[in-house]
C-alpha cells in the first residue's frame, strides 16, 4: 500500500515536471513570437527586395514541386506574371514530350531532403516557342519553412557549362545567407536577455549560452561601448538606431549592420545582419563606376550626359572634337539653336517636349550639328537612361556618320544616274529569261523596234521570228553565252514592227545566282545602221539641252526681276490697309490684294510651265473651301466684266464644304474659262457649276466636274476641233480659232491633266457653250488655320527689335522698313554687304540681320561669311531673295544663313519668322 502511494506520488511529480517544461517551451515560443512578429515582416520584405534585385531567375518550391514564390527575373525568364505560378508545379511550363515529369519530381524531392540536383528542362512560352533551361536545385527555407530553391538559366544562348552553373548556385546561396537572421534582446546595460537566432556573428558561443552574458563578454571593448551609447540614445529618443561595424572572424574581415529598436521595460530589440557581401558589392560598384567613367572619357565615340531637364552636364573629349570646342564649358555655353541645324533644332525641341510630358522617344535617331567652325556634321545618336552621381540621367552616344551619309548620297546619285542612263540612253537594254522571253526593255529598244509600249514588246520572245530576224538565231547566241558567260559586239539582226530588218550589234551576259545557276540574261543592243542619224540626234539633244538650260536661266532671271518690284507693291498694299479707308476704297484694296496674291502665285509657278508638257509640274495641295473659291471667282468676274451679263452659281449639295487640292491651279483654269466666256458673250448670263463626277468617299480621291456655261456665240464643229491642239507662236500664223479663243484654253488643258482630270466643250453655234473640266480632290475637315468671315488675325506682340536691313533697292528699303517700323521695331539700313559689315562693326546691339542676296559691291552670301569670320556672337542672319526654287532655302542655310524668306515679304511672314527664332 505504501509502495503504491509512493508510485502514485512519483507519477504526479513526473507529470507536473513535464507540464512545467511544456509551459516553459510555450513561454519561450510566445516570447519569440512577441519579439519577432514585426521584425519578421521586415525580414520578409528585405528578403523579397534582395531576391528581386538578383539578375538570376530564382524560385522557391514545396517538396511536392509547386511554386511558393519567385523573383522578377524568373517572371521575365518564364514569360508569365507571378500570380500564374503560385500553387502550380513545373508541369504547366513543360514542352510536350520533352520532359519526364516524374523524374523532375524525384529531383525536387531529393533536393528537399538535402541533396543538390541539376537537370535540363524544356519550357514553352505563350507563343508556343520551346527553349532549353538548366535548373539547379538546392535545399533551403522560405518564410521559416523548409523548401527547395531553384536557380533557372536559359541555355539557348549560353553553353551548358557545369562549372558556370555551380558558380551561379554558390553566388545565390551566398546572397541568401546574407539575409539577417540574428535577433537579440538587451537591457540598457548590455546584458543579453533573449536570443532568437540560428547563426550569430560570434561562433564561439551557442545562442543559448549568450543569455545572461554582457556585450563586453562577446564584443571588443570599443564596439561594446559603442553599442551601450546607442542603447542609451535609443531609449531616450524612442527612435531606431542603426550601426555598422566590422569584426575579424577566422582571419576574415566581416561587416555587420545592427538595427536597435526600443521595447518596453528598458529593453532593446537588436537585429544583426551580415552585410559583408553588400559591402563587397558596394566596393565593386564603386570600382565599376570608376571604370565606367574612365571608359566614357577614353571612348572614341562622342558621349553626352544629359539631365532630366535635357541640359548638358558632361561631354567627353571625343564629343568636344566632334563639335570643335576646346572645353566642356565652351560647348555648354553655346545655345542649342547654334549647335543644331534648323531641322535638327526643331526635332530637339520636339524630343524635349515629349520627355517633359513623359512620352517615350525612340532610343536611336539622327541629328545634324553645326561645328564651331560652321561645318555641318551628321551624327547617329543612341540615348539610354543611366545613374550618374547617384541620380537618374540620360547618356547619349554619338557616332559621326558624315562620311557614311556622303557615301549614301553618292550611291543614290549614282543609282539615279544609272536609272536616267537606262531610261534615256539611245542604246537598247533588255533582260530575258532562259526561254528568250523579254522581261525588261528600256524606251530606246522599244522605239528602235517600232513598238508603242514596253509592255507590247515584253510579250515577244527573242527565239521567235516576229522579234528576232530569221538571219540570226538567238537560241544559238544564248547557247554561246552559256558556254562563255558573255558575248560582246556580236552582229545580229532584229525585226522592226513593220517587218523590216534592223542591223544591230549586241553584247549579252549571263547572270548567275550564288549556286552558279543562270537566272537571266542582260543584253545591250546598238542600232549600227543609223550611226550618222544617231549623231544627228545626239547633236539635237545637246542643242535642246543647252536650249533648256538657257530657258531655265532666263526664267529664273525673269522670275526674280518680276518678283523684285512686286515686293514694293505688296508692302505698299499692306501699309495702305492700315490707313483710314472708305468702304469703296477698302473693297478696291481687297480686290487688289486678291489680284496680287493671284499674280504672286502665278509668278511662283513660272518655272513649272516649261515642263508642263512632260506632266512634271508640282502640285501644291492644301485644304480650302469650295464656297470661298467660287466667291473669289465671282469677285474676279465682277472686276473684269463690264457687259450686261449676270453671274450665277450652282454647287451640288453632294460636294463636301472643304476639299484638298491645288486651289491656285484650279482657280487659274476657272479664271481663263470665265475670261473666255466674257469675251464671247455680249449679254445674258454666265453660270459657274460644280458637282462630283465620281462618288465621294472618305479618305479616297474623287473627281469634281466644274462647268462654265455662257449664252454667247457658240463654236462651230470645225473650230471646236482646233481648240485644244498644241500650237507654237512661230507656226500659228493667223488662226481664227486661236485668235478668238486665245492660248489660254491650251494651258487650261495642260493644267487639267496635271490636276488629274480632263477638259472639253459642249456647244451649239449661235446658242452658247459649256466649257467643263475635272480635277482630282479629297474630302477634308475645316482646318484650324481658316479664319471665319469678319475675324481678323492679329499679329503676335513682340518686343522692340533692333534690326539691320541690308538691301540695294531703295523702294524695298523704304517699304520693308515701314512694315517693320509699323510693327514697333527699329530699322537701320545698309546698301550692300560691305556697308553692313562697317555698320555692325560700329554697333553690335542688333537683334536681327535681314540680308538681301543679290547686291552690288558685296553680295549677301559673301557679307554673311565675312561677318561670321570676324564676330563669334552674331544675331540671327536671315536671307532675303525673290528666287524661290526647290532647295533654295537649304542652299542658303548651308552658306551660313540662319533662315530664308522669299520676296515679296509680308507682315505675317515676319511674325512667323520672329516666332521661329524666339525673338518675341
Amino acid at each position: 500500500m505504501e509502495d503504491t502511494s509512493k508510485n502514485n506520488a512519483r507519477e504526479r511529480i513526473s507529470r507536473l515536471e513535464e507540464e512545467n517544461r511544456t509551459l516553459k517551451e510555450e513561454n519561450i515560443l510566445l516570447k519569440k513570437q512577441c519579439f519577432s512578429q514585426e521584425d519578421n515582416q521586415r525580414l520578409k520584405s528585405t528578403f523579397k527586395d534582395v531576391i528581386d534585385g538578383i539578375s538570376e531567375a530564382i524560385s522557391f518550391h514545396h517538396k511536392e514541386g509547386f511554386f511558393l514564390d519567385l523573383n522578377i527575373s524568373a517572371e521575365i525568364l518564364y514569360g508569365y506574371p507571378r500570380e500564374s505560378f503560385l500553387g502550380k508545379a513545373l508541369d504547366f511550363l513543360s514542352a510536350p514530350f520533352r520532359n519526364d515529369l516524374n523524374v523532375i519530381k524525384k529531383h525536387i524531392k531529393r533536393a528537399y531532403e538535402g541533396e543538390p540536383q541539376k537537370f535540363e528542362f524544356w519550357r514553352i512560352d505563350r507563343s508556343g516557342k520551346i527553349f532549353p533551361t538548366e535548373i539547379n536545385l538546392t535545399p533551403g527555407s522560405y518564410s521559416g519553412q523548409k523548401a527547395v530553391i531553384a536557380v533557372s538559366r536559359d541555355i539557348t544562348k549560353y553553353s551548358n557549362d557545369q562549372e558556370t552553373a555551380d558558380k551561379q548556385a554558390v553566388k545565390i546561396n551566398s546572397i541568401l545567407r546574407s539575409i539577417p537572421d540574428s535577433l537579440f534582446v538587451f537591457d540598457k546595460n548590455g546584458n543579453f536577455k533573449d536570443v532568437i537566432a540560428t547563426e550569430i556573428s560570434k561562433p564561439d558561443f551557442l545562442p543559448g549560452e549568450l543569455v545572461g552574458m554582457n556585450l563586453k563578454d562577446v564584443y571588443p571593448e570599443e564596439e561594446a561601448q559603442r553599442f551601450l551609447q546607442l542603447f542609451e540614445k535609443c531609449l531616450n529618443t524612442g527612435k531606431i538606431q542603426t550601426y555598422e561595424y566590422q569584426l575579424k572572424i577566422d582571419d576574415q574581415k566581416m561587416f555587420f549592420e545592427a538595427r536597435i529598436s526600443p521595447l518596453d521595460n528598458d529593453l532593446m530589440l537588436t537585429m544583426v545582419r551580415d552585410i559583408t557581401l553588400r559591402q563587397q558589392y558596394e566596393d565593386s560598384m564603386h570600382r565599376s563606376e570608376e571604370n565606367f567613367r574612365h571608359a566614357i572619357v577614353e571612348s572614341p565615340l562622342g558621349i553626352e550626359i544629359i539631365s532630366n531637364e535635357d541640359q548638358t552636364i558632361y561631354v567627353n573629349r571625343a564629343m568636344l572634337d566632334i563639335y570643335g570646342y576646346d572645353s566642356i564649358a565652351d560647348l555648354i555655353k553655346a545655345p542649342a539653336l547654334k549647335r543644331y541645324t534648323p531641322e535638327s533644332y526643331a526635332e530637339f525641341l520636339a524630343r524635349k517636349q515629349q520627355i517633359k510630358q513623359g512620352s517615350k522617344i525612340p532610343p536611336e535617331y539622327e541629328i545634324n550639328i553645326i561645328r564651331k567652325d560652321g561645318k555641318i556634321r551628321n551624327l547617329l545618336a543612341h540615348r539610354k537612361d543611366i545613374a550618374w552621381d547617384g541620380k537618374k540621367r540620360s547618356m547619349v552616344i554619338y557616332k559621326d556618320i558624315t562620311q557614311l551619309k556622303t557615301a549614301e548620297k553618292t550611291l543614290r546619285e549614282s543609282k539615279e544616274k544609272y536609272k536616267s542612263f537606262y531610261q534615256n540612253s539611245s542604246v537598247g537594254f533588255y533582260r530575258i529569261d532562259a526561254n528568250g522571253q523579254i522581261l525588261m526593255a528600256n524606251p530606246a529598244l522599244v522605239r528602235m523596234l517600232g513598238y508603242n509600249s514596253y509592255i507590247e514588246l515584253t510579250i515577244k520572245s527573242l527565239t521567235k521570228k516576229e522579234t528576232a530576224s530569221k538571219n540570226t538565231d538567238h537560241y544559238n547566241l544564248i547557247k554561246k553565252v552559256n558556254e562563255k558567260g558573255e558575248i560582246a559586239g556580236y552582229p545580229t539582226k532584229w525585226i522592226h514592227k513593220d517587218g523590216s530588218n534592223i542591223d544591230t550589234r549586241e553584247t549579252i551576259k549571263a547572270i548567275k545566282d550564288n549556286y552558279g545557276k543562270i537566272v537571266y540574261y542582260d543584253g545591250i543592243v546598238e542600232d549600227v545602221t543609223g550611226h550618222k542619224h544617231a549623231e544627228r540626234l545626239q547633236q539635237k539633244a545637246l542643242i535642246a539641252n543647252e536650249s533648256a538650260q538657257f530657258r531655265k536661266r532666263f526664267i529664273e532671271n525673269l522670275n526674280h526681276e518680276i518678283l523684285s518690284p512686286l515686293t514694293g507693291i505688296v508692302g505698299l498694299a499692306e501699309l495702305l490697309a492700315k490707313t483710314e479707308l472708305s468702304e469703296n476704297q477698302r473693297e478696291y484694296l481687297d480686290l487688289l490684294t486678291a489680284s496680287i496674291e493671284n499674280i504672286r502665285e502665278i509668278i511662283s509657278r513660272i518655272p513649272a510651265y516649261p515642263i508642263i508638257e512632260e506632266k512634271e509640274a508640282l502640285i501644291n495641295s492644301k485644304v480650302f473651301s469650295i464656297n470661298s473659291l467660287i466667291d473669289n471667282s465671282e469677285k474676279i468676274f465682277e472686276s473684269i466684266c463690264h457687259k450686261e451679263i449676270t453671274f450665277e452659281r450652282e454647287v451640288s449639295p453632294d460636294l463636301p464644304e472643304y476639299i484638298k487640292a491645288d486651289e491656285q491651279l484650279i482657280f487659274q483654269v476657272i479664271y481663263n474659262l470665265l475670261l473666255n466666256a466674257i469675251q464671247h458673250t455680249e449679254k445674258g448670263r454666265i453660270v459657274l457649276k460644280m458637282k462630283p463626277s465620281t462618288p465621294v468617299e472618305p479618305n479616297k480621291p474623287f473627281l469634281i466636274r466644274t462647268e462654265v456655261e455662257d449664252t454667247g456665240i457658240g463654236i462651230s464643229p470645225e473650230s471646236k476641233e482646233q481648240l485644244f491642239k498644241p500650237v507654237t507662236l512661230s507656226n500659228t500664223g493667223f488662226n481664227p480659232v486661236i485668235n478668238a479663243r486665245g492660248l489660254g484654253l491650251i494651258v487650261c488643258q495642260q493644267l487639267s491633266e496635271i490636276l488629274g482630270g480632263e477638259i472639253d466643250v459642249e456647244s451649239k453655234y449661235g446658242e452658247g457653250s459649256i466649257f467643263w473640266f475635272t480635277f482630282m480632290a479629297r474630302a477634308a475637315e475645316k482646318p484650324e488655320a481658316i479664319i471665319l468671315e469678319g475675324e481678323t488675325k492679329k499679329p503676335a506682340k513682340t518686343s522692340t527689335l533692333n534690326i539691320l536691313y541690308v538691301e540695294d533697292k531703295v523702294v524695298h528699303q523704304k517699304v520693308i522698313s515701314l512694315i517693320l517700323q509699323s510693327m514697333g521695331h527699329e530699322v537701320v539700313t545698309a546698301n550692300n554687304g560691305k556697308e553692313a559689315i562697317e555698320i555692325y562693326s560700329a554697333d553690335k546691339s542688333f537683334d536681327l540681320i535681314l540680308m538681301d542676296i543679290q547686291m552690288p559691291v558685296m553680295d549677301g552670301v559673301m557679307a554673311t561669311k565675312e561677318l561670321r569670320s570676324k564676330f563669334s556672337d552674331l544675331p540671327p542672319i536671315v536671307a532675303l531673295s525673290a528666287t524661290d526654287f526647290e532647295g533654295i532655302r537649304e542652299k542658303y542655310i548651308q552658306m551660313s544663313m540662319d533662315e530664308f524668306l522669299t520676296k515679296p515679304v509680308k507682315e505675317e511672314d515676319f511674325v512667323r519668322l520672329f516666332e521661329y527664332l524666339k525673338l518675341q
